[in-house]
């Protein structure tokens, strides 16, 4: 997948799942997990960081960059939730990951 076919699939799903309030960029890097999500709430910015497709970690299951990019876009609209609790971080991430 190339960066342009990247954008244009986030693209997509941030119009399907209804963010196009915020400004989010899609880019590959070189990254130890799927995918990660850097925002600023109070602006509706983000960029979201896909495992560049050579360098994916196998290990944790096959490469699904569709599923990877609603996960980040999930906690877009759910930041309010962010909590310094790690048993309720993992059951968000546990929600996300079922929803996505």
């Amino acid at each position: 997948m190339t960066q342009k076919q990247l954008e244009a699939l986030g693209k997509k799903w941030q119009k399907r799942l209804r963010l196009l309030d915020w400004d989010i960029e899609f880019k590959f890097d070189k990254i130890p997990i799927p995918a990660h999500t850097d925002y600023i709430q109070e602006f509706k910015a983000a960029t979201i960081t896909v495992c560049t497709p050579v360098f994916y970690p196998l290990q944790i299951r096959p490469q699904n960059i569709d599923w990877s990019l609603i996960h980040e876009m999930l906690h877009l609209p759910t930041v309010s939730w962010r909590t310094e609790n790690d048993a309720e971080e993992i059951m968000q991430e546990q929600a996300l990951n079922q929803i996505a």
